[in-house]
């Protein structure tokens, strides 16, 4: 989409629903046009190539249209390949593993170079990853929902497990159960065993895997979740900044903090049981802060 003000600006912007953004990455390219030219303008697209040329590389150029007519080509200045969304550490065979739209690189932590890449992985752009307690399996989200196992090895699929409804923003594994949490914009929290394989279950069963499910969670999405194997919680947070800390073999409430910025605000309660202290850091994540002796956070 192209908005153009008053002023003169006249911005490009990046509007896929889908997307996982933030508000400042959807601006693709901005510039501004003479104000005096601007007083009242029209933006015209115009997309594709007929027989007579090409109206840009790209196949897309815009014409304004004021006291001045402008044509302009569209150029999309952004890399060709987007940071990566999700980075995980394989400390057993010394490699990282990047997430790139729909592709996994994996890295030599040792000398810094590529060593195989994972084309086309998922259906939709990947958004988190993880390994499991081992670190041979490599279990990947996306957009539409889906989360799948892969061999960390040759990128096959070893297991799909049920889908949520929305785009999946987190997942997080708990090596001491060998399970695995998912959280995502349908605001469910969701643990699957990751070692199911699937051969007992019944035909047409659509649950395989899935061990426990909350739906509504939270009261708006869920964007990020972290686990504490020593204490067996989960700590989930929604986008309206709220943070819960969940027992993990009940999937009941320990702790609710409506307003991560006032932790001892009147509305907020803490049990007993839950002696860690959940905060808040850029960009979502999650650390459980456990007291210890003398007052003191670690």
């Amino acid at each position: 989409a192209v908005s153009l003000d008053e002023t003169g600006k006249m911005i490009w912007w990046d509007v896929r629903k889908g997307a996982l953004l933030e508000e400042n990455e959807r601006v693709i390219q901005s510039l501004t046009i003479d104000s005096e030219n601007v007083a009242t303008t029209t933006v015209t697209p115009v997309y594709g190539a007929d027989e007579g040329g090409t109206w840009s590389a790209n196949g897309l150029s815009m014409v304004v249209g004021g006291r001045r007519l402008h044509i302009m080509d569209a150029i999309d200045r952004r890399p060709k390949e987007a940071p990566p969304a999700a980075v995980c550490y394989n400390d057993v065979s010394l490699t990282v593993a990047s997430s790139h739209h729909r592709d996994v690189k994996i890295w030599d932590v040792v000398t810094g170079t590529l060593m195989r890449t994972f084309e086309g992985l998922t259906e939709s752009e990947i958004t988190s990853m993880c390994f499991d307690s081992r670190q041979r399996k490599l279990i990947v989200s996306d957009q539409s929902g889906a989360v799948t196992v892969f061999n960390y090895l040759n990128g096959i699929a070893m297991l799909e497990l049920p889908s949520h409804e929305s785009e999946v923003a987190a997942i997080a594994y708990n090596a001491v159960d060998d399970c695995l949490v998912s959280v995502g914009w349908d605001r469910a929290l969701r643990v699957y065993d990751s070692q199911e394989t699937g051969e007992d279950a019944p035909a047409g069963a659509t649950d395989v895997g899935l061990l426990r499910c909350v739906k509504d969670a939270h009261a708006t999405d869920i964007i990020t979740v972290e686990i504490s194997n020593d204490l067996s919680l989960v700590a989930t947070a929604g986008r309206d900044g709220s943070l819960r800390v969940w027992d993990f073999q009940f999937m009941t409430i320990d702790a609710e903090i409506t307003t991560p910025m006032a932790y001892n605000a009147p509305n907020s309660r803490m049990s007993s049981r839950a002696a860690e202290r959940p905060t808040s850091k850029e960009r979502g994540s999650i650390v459980l802060e456990v007291p210890q002796g003398g007052g003191g956070n670690s």
